[in-house]
């Protein structure tokens, strides 16, 4: 029934004009219900089932990446985010029965929406998201003092976790599939200095080998020469049968691991044999060069190699610094010490051969205190040098203490100011080229695998940093404590406090090593400042004690040991330590403890 049908069911005018309007009312409504019944009007009933295109959207698959998808008998594959269709159209208001049959490798997981919807739209797009898989990053601490907190960062892209280890030492980061990870030590523990193993790398799958190493407070030290009711020098093959008087120098020598002594008071260079190297708490001793006792001035030049009298007939005069050329000069049989020779005011260089001493001579100065600058060989002059390092070049950097400036010296003997402005002290740093630096009485240096120059500003009691690029200083500035402040503190840069230190040493991983001569500790700092004691108390009287820590559960003892006035100090290749004990005319070896 249509219009036609409507309009051939008009009622006669008579009858519509005699019927209540009441009547025509339900007339109409009577015409409504059979206009519905055939098919005229709005209908509210569901609409057949039709075709509707079904759409698949891929988001967050990473580049190299694919995902694969079927629906029935048809597959899309998907190698980066886009929308594609299926060939063929589905039923509208059918369940979703597509299904994910190739998934990214192990860095991504793919997911449909869950649980399937129904397809209630034409078309219809069912998304699929694409997720990075979830790993965990975790290690172990070892060596933290019971009691101490630890905190790490670990940065991978925008995520930053900190945690502290548990009582079994472990410690663990979530992280996401392809992020660069680095986690690195947030806050020091009290008193100690921990660094991070194996920390960095791109996360591919869960990794637990990651390491921390602490140290401070976990040390082994013995005494490996020497004796404290000596102050004599003699050779022994038993070390703690030997005698030194007042040692300040040291220098370790990397092609026999063998320590080299500036014996100062004795006026001899002395030499500890390589078994002081091994765990052993003992050295054989024995004189390199000089003849204790007999302080003086005196070059043994071109001596054969079959006459050893030229090493013992040569002169000091209360050495204090020593230095190996391990980097240029020295080659598979021949090797060059320098020796700041102190009160003769100049510096020396012993050639050796086969470990067998050839030639002394001296290398700048000529024996009158001084100062003379940009001078070669005997016409340059220096006052009181103390501390002396090598360069991988072959350049030899001198304390000049007594002129307040650090000297350099060229292989072929040429020397120029390097730092300081000679005859003034103070604390200046240098930010640009056109500053001026000062010191006051320096008497250690050290340098790093990139050539840069540290130095025990002894007066001032900090430790300085001297930035080098390409031989030329870029700027000096102050690593730790507070010019004119004598004291004692551990801390980060200028909270930390020295008293007087004279040695120093740095190690591969650029961890200085301070003698802090006068507090009778030795103190690392690493290269943002943060300083604190490994070894020797300030607050106990000086002394000669020994410590052995013992360690259990990964945590370590403490027994610090003491010392009197330790004066040099040096590094071997295992990063252990050896002190020149001054005021106890002795040797002291460090060795790190491992945790159980």
């Amino acid at each position: 029934m249509g219009l036609n049908m409507l309009r051939t069911t008009r009622l006669p005018v008579s009858l519509r004009s005699s019927l209540p309007n009441r009547r025509l009312w339900a007339l109409a409504a009577a015409l409504t219900v059979v206009l519905g019944a055939c098919g005229g009007g709005k209908s509210d009933s569901p609409a057949a089932p039709g075709p509707a295109q079904l759409n698949v959207s891929v988001t967050g698959l990473l580049p190299g990446k694919s995902v694969a998808l079927k629906n029935g008998t048809e597959t899309l594959t998907f190698t980066d985010n886009a929308t594609k269709a299926f060939p063929t159209a589905v039923t509208l208001n059918s369940a979703l029965a597509v299904s994910i049959t190739a998934q990214p490798d192990v860095g991504q997981t793919c997911a449909l929406p869950s649980p399937n919807p129904t397809v209630n739209a034409a078309p219809f797009t069912v998304n699929v998201v694409c997720t990075r898989n979830a790993y965990t990053l975790s290690g172990i601490v070892y060596g933290l003092v019971s009691g101490q907190t630890l905190q790490l960062v670990n940065t991978a892209g925008t995520t930053v976790q900190t945690t502290a280890p548990d009582s079994s030492g472990k410690f663990s980061f979530n992280t996401l599939w392809g992020d660069t990870y680095s986690v690195t030590v947030l806050a020091q523990p009290s008193r100690q200095l921990c660094s991070v193993k194996n920390g960095a790398g791109s996360v591919a799958s869960s990794l637990s080998n990651l390491e921390v190493r602490c140290i401070g407070q976990v040390w082994n030290i013995y005494t490996i020469a020497g004796s404290t009711d000596k102050a004599y020098s003699a050779d022994t093959a038993t070390g703690v049968s030997a005698s030194f008087y007042a040692p300040q120098g040291l220098a370790f020598d990397s092609k026999n691991d063998s320590v080299l002594v500036a014996d100062t008071n004795s006026g001899a260079i002395r030499k500890l044999t390589d078994n002081s190297v091994s765990g052993a708490p003992s050295a054989t001793t024995s004189t390199l060069v000089g003849k204790s006792f007999i302080n003086g001035f005196y070059n043994a030049v071109n001596i054969p190699v079959t006459d050893p009298t030229g090493a013992t007939n040569s002169r000091f005069n209360g050495p204090v610094g020593v230095a190996v050329d391990t980097w240029s000069k020295a080659s598979a049989n021949t090797k060059l010490v320098y020796v700041a020779d102190t009160l003769n005011h100049l510096i020396r260089v012993v050639t050796l051969v086969n470990d067998v001493v050839t030639k002394v001579e001296t290398l700048a100065g000529n024996g009158i205190p001084g100062y003379k600058e940009d001078s070669t060989g005997s016409n340059a002059q220096f006052n009181r040098p103390t501390g002396i390092a090598v360069d991988s070049n072959g350049n030899i950097y001198v304390a000049d203490t007594g002129n307040h400036v650090i000297r350099k010296i060229s292989p072929t003997g040429t020397v120029t100011l390097f730092a300081g402005t000679a005859n003034v002290s103070g604390a200046a740093n240098m930010a640009s080229a056109s500053d001026k630096a000062t010191f006051n009485a320096p008497m250690g240096v050290a340098i790093d695998s990139l050539d840069n120059v540290y130095v025990a500003d002894t007066l001032n009691s900090v430790i300085r940093k001297i930035s080098v690029s390409s031989g030329a200083v870029v700027k000096t500035q102050t690593l730790a404590g507070t010019a004119g402040k004598e004291g004692y503190q551990d801390g980060n840069g200028s909270a930390a406090s020295f008293n007087r230190p004279t040695g120093l040493t740095v190690d591969s991983s650029f961890y200085l090593y301070v003698a802090d001569t006068q507090n009778n500790t030795i103190r690392l700092l690493d290269q943002t400042g943060e300083v604190i004691t490994i070894a020797g108390s300030a607050t106990q009287a000086a002394g000669a004690l020994d410590a052995y820590p013992t360690c259990a559960a990964k945590t370590c003892t403490v027994s610090s040991g003491t010392f009197n006035r330790p004066g040099g100090i040096a590094v071997n290749k295992l990063g252990d330590l050896f002190v020149a004990d001054t005021g106890n005319n002795t040797i002291r070896y460090l060795t790190k403890t491992n945790p159980n």
